[in-house]
C-alpha cells in the first residue's frame, strides 16, 4: 500500500507524530472532530465509544472535490510503501489509539489488501479495536471475495459510505467526475450482501437530496435505513485540527 507521509510545513503543534523503525507516517486525531449547527456529530456507538483514531492517510482517489483537502497525488507529502505487518507492528507497538481508522483520498482503492491488513492487526494487536474505513461506491467494481473474507475476519468494523449527490448532476457539481450510477448501485449491494456494517455520510448536499436518496433506499433496498448524517463544506483543515491525545 501507498501510505502518504506529512509534509513538514505541518505545525506540529497540531500532529502527534509516531516516531517508528519504519518512518513518522501517521497522525492521531478525536474521532468527534466534525461540526453540524454547532454540535459535534455523533458516530455509531463502537467509534464514538471509542476517542481516539489512528489515521493511516492512503495516496489517490478518482474524484476531484473541490472542497477536499486531499489531492490526486496525496496530502501534503509524497508517498511510500508499507507492508500490512508494519502497519500492525506500529499501531500495536507505538499508539494506544482503539480505532483503526485507513482514510483517503479513495481507500477502497487498496481494498483487495484490507482483508491481509485486518489479518494482519488481528494477529498482532493485544487491545479491543476497530477497524474502520471509507466506501465512495464508484472507485471500482468491488472485489466480492474481499468483502467476504473482512465478513469473515474476527475483528470489529466499522465503514462509512459516502454519497456525494443524488442526481448526476450534483454529483459532478460535488466530485467534478461523471457519476457511474451502475457501479454505484452495484457495489452498495455488494456491501449488502455481504453484511458489512456500515453508515451512510452526506457531503455537501441539501436535505431536499439526502430525503431523495432515503427514499429511494427504503423504496428498493431495505426499510431499514443504516445510521447517517450530513457532513456540511466547512472551512476545515484536518491535519491541523489532528488532536494531541496521545501520552
Amino acid at each position: 500500500m501507498h501510505v502518504q507521509t506529512i509534509g513538514a510545513s505541518v505545525g506540529l503543534e497540531y500532529v502527534q507524530w509516531l516516531h517508528s523503525p519504519v518512518m513518522p507516517l501517521f497522525r492521531h486525531c478525536d474521532t468527534a472532530r466534525a461540526h453540524v449547527n454547532d454540535g459535534l456529530i455523533k458516530l455509531p456507538g463502537i467509534l464514538s465509544d471509542n476517542k481516539l483514531q489512528f489515521i493511516v492517510q492512503l495516496q489517490g482517489c478518482p474524484l476531484d472535490c473541490h472542497y477536499c483537502y486531499v489531492t490526486r497525488a496525496g496530502v501534503h507529502g509524497e508517498a511510500v510503501r508499507a507492508s500490512s505487518d508494519a502497519l500492525a507492528r506500529i499501531f500495536s507497538d507505538y499508539s494506544r489509539a482503539n480505532v483503526f481508522h485507513l482514510m483517503g483520498g479513495a481507500p477502497a482503492l487498496y481494498l483487495e489488501h484490507w482483508p491481509e491488513l485486518v489479518e494482519a492487526l488481528r494477529k498482532r494487536v493485544q487491545r479491543s479495536f476497530v477497524f474502520h474505513s471509507d466506501f465512495l461506491l464508484t472507485e471500482g467494481d468491488y472485489d466480492e471475495s474481499a468483502l467476504e473474507q473482512l465478513r469473515q475476519a474476527d475483528v470489529t468494523q466499522m465503514y462509512a459510505v459516502n454519497i456525494k449527490g443524488a442526481t448526476r448532476d450534483e454529483y459532478s457539481r460535488n466530485t467534478r467526475t461523471v457519476l457511474n450510477s451502475d457501479m454505484l448501485w452495484s457495489n452498495l449491494w455488494r456491501l449488502i450482501e455481504q453484511r458489512i456494517p456500515f453508515y451512510l455520510t452526506f457531503t455537501g448536499m441539501p436535505m431536499a437530496s439526502i430525503n431523495k436518496f432515503l427514499r429511494w433506499y427504503r423504496e428498493h433496498i431495505s426499510t431499514h435505513v443504516p445510521y447517517w448524517f450530513p457532513i456540511p463544506i466547512v472551512p476545515y483543515l484536518a491535519i491541523e485540527h489532528a488532536q494531541r491525545k496521545e501520552g
